[in-house]
C-alpha cells in the first residue's frame, strides 16, 4: 500500500494570487501587506492560526511604512494610532528592501493623486483603486471632500469607509452634500462649493473637525459670517480654516480688514490666543469688545478690558453673576452678602470668597415656598455647571425646591 501524500492546507493568502505580497518578519509574528489591487494588511502568527486585519500608516512621499509592535498588538491598540511609540522603528536590511519594493510597485497613476495629502495615503490607494475614475474626478474637482470621505470614520464612527464602499460610491456621483451630512456638517450645496476651494496640501482631519464643530456650535449670525468668509475666499488655506474655527468665535470681533491682516500675519497663532483671552475676560465681566480693524489694536483693547475689570472689582469685588437671578433665586453679588448668608445658613461658603473673586464659582440664595437654601454654580474652564443645593446646616432640600432650581438652571443654560 502506498502512503497517501499529505495535502498541504491552503494558505489564507492564496486568494490574493493576482497581487504581490510584502512580508515583514518579527520574532513571533509577521506583518504582511497585500498590494495592488487589493490593498489589505494583516498581522499573523507563523502558523496562520492567529490573524487580524490592520490599516497601516504609509507615507508615499518619504516611502515609509509604520510597522506595529508586538506589545501594541497584544493590547489591541488601534493600528491607525499616530503615537510615536506605537510603531517599530528598527528596520533590518531585508525590511528596507521590502519597503522599497512595496513603494516601487504602487502604480504611479494612483500614487500621484495621493501624494498631495499629508496623510491617509493607504486609504487613498484603496479609494482610488475601488472607485476608479469617479474618485479621480472628485479629487481633481474637490480634493478636500475626497480627503473627508476616506476619513469619514474619524468624523462619524457609525460610517466606516471600509464597510460602506458601495454606499459611498453612490454619494460620490449623485449626492455630495449628503457626504458632508454623514460627517456631521450642515448638508448645504453651498458647503460643497466651499470644500472645493480648500487647499489639500496641509489639510489634516483636525481642520475638518474644528470647522464642523464651529459651524454646529456658532450662533446663526456667526455661522453665516463663517460661510460668507469661506465662500468669498479662493483658495482656502489651512490658516484661514484655523481662524474661522477658533474655539472662542474670534471672527465675530474682527472686521474684514482685520481678518485679512490676521490671515497674512506670520504670528497669527499668537494673535488668535490674545483675542481669545480678551473674549474670555469680557464675557466673564460682561464688557463689550470693540471691533478689531487692525492687529495693532489688540494690545490696547486688552489693556482697556483689564482696566475696566479693575474698576468693577473695586465696586463689587465679584464678577457679574454667570446666570440671571429672579425673585426666588438671588445672586450673592459681593462678599458682604455672601458672609451674611453663610451665617444665616450656618454653612462655610464665606471661606471660599476668593474662589468667587477669581471666577471659579458663584453662589445664589434660594427662597422658595418658605424654604431657604444655598446654590453653588461652578464657572470654570469647562463651562457653567450646577453644583450643590443645600439647606440650613447643609441639610438636603425638598424635592419641589430641587426641581424648581433645576428647571431654572436648564432654562438659563440652553
Amino acid at each position: 500500500m502506498h502512503k497517501l501524500d499529505k495535502i498541504k492546507p491552503k494558505s489564507f493568502f492564496d486568494q490574493f494570487s493576482d497581487s504581490k505580497t510584502f512580508e515583514f518578519v518579527r520574532e513571533d509574528y509577521k506583518f504582511i501587506i497585500v498590494g495592488y489591487p487589493h490593498w489589505r494588511a494583516f498581522i499573523i502568527s507563523f502558523d496562520e492560526k492567529f490573524r487580524i486585519e490592520v490599516y497601516p500608516i504609509i507615507n508615499l512621499n518619504n516611502r515609509t511604512i509604520e510597522i506595529p509592535e508586538k506589545e501594541d498588538i497584544n493590547k489591541k491598540k488601534s493600528l491607525t494610532d499616530t503615537n510615536e511609540n506605537l510603531f517599530d522603528r528598527g528596520l533590518s536590511a531585508k525590511d528596507v528592501k521590502t519597503q522599497a519594493d512595496f513603494f516601487d510597485h504602487v502604480p504611479k497613476g494612483i500614487a500621484e493623486y495621493a501624494v498631495i495629502y499629508r496623510d491617509s495615503h493607504w486609504e487613498m490607494l484603496k479609494a482610488l483603486t475601488y472607485f476608479g475614475n469617479n474618485f479621480r474626478t472628485l479629487l481633481k474637482n474637490n480634493p478636500a471632500l475626497g480627503y473627508l470621505i476616506v476619513n469619514l470614520e474619524n468624523l462619524n464612527p457609525s460610517y466606516s469607509f471600509y464597510n460602506h464602499l458601495a454606499y459611498i460610491e453612490h454619494l460620490i456621483t449623485d449626492k455630495q452634500k449628503e457626504i458632508l451630512a454623514r460627517a456631521g456638517f450642515p448638508g448645504y450645496e453651498r458647503l460643497v462649493k466651499v470644500f472645493s476651494k480648500i487647499e489639500p496640501q496641509q489639510l489634516v482631519i483636525k481642520h475638518l473637525k474644528d470647522l464642523r464643530d464651529s459651524l454646529l456650535k456658532s450662533s446663526p449670525n456667526a455661522k453665516e459670517r463663517i460661510l460668507k468668509i469661506l465662500s468669498h475666499s479662493n483658495p482656502i488655506n489651512t490658516k484661514l480654516l484655523e481662524i474661522v474655527s477658533a474655539s472662542k468665535g474670534i471672527i465675530e470681533f474682527l472686521s474684514n480688514k482685520g481678518l485679512d491682516e490676521l490671515i497674512n500675519s506670520d504670528n497669527y497663532v499668537y494673535y488668535i490666543k490674545e483675542i481669545e483671552k480678551i473674549i474670555v475676560r469680557s464675557k466673564k465681566w460682561k464688557i463689550e469688545i470693540p471691533q478689531i480693524d487692525k492687529l495693532s489694536q489688540i494690545k490696547s483693547i486688552s489693556e482697556k478690558i483689564k482696566d475696566k475689570i479693575l474698576v468693577l472689582k473695586k465696586g463689587s469685588e465679584f464678577p457679574p453673576p454667570p446666570l440671571p437671578d429672579n425673585e426666588y433665586i438671588i445672586a450673592l453679588k459681593n462678599p458682604s452678602e455672601m458672609r451674611y448668608w453663610a451665617i444665616r445658613q450656618r454653612n462655610c461658603i464665606r471661606n471660599i470668597i476668593e474662589e468667587v473673586k477669581h471666577g471659579r464659582c458663584y453662589f445664589y440664595k434660594v427662597v422658595y415656598n418658605g424654604e431657604e437654601a444655598t446654590l453653588k454654580i461652578k464657572t470654570g474652564r469647562t463651562g457653567i455647571k450646577m453644583g450643590d443645593l443645600l439647606g440650613k446646616s447643609n441639610r438636603n432640600v425638598s424635592e419641589s425646591m430641587r426641581v424648581f432650581v433645576s428647571d431654572w438652571f436648564v432654562k438659563n443654560t440652553k
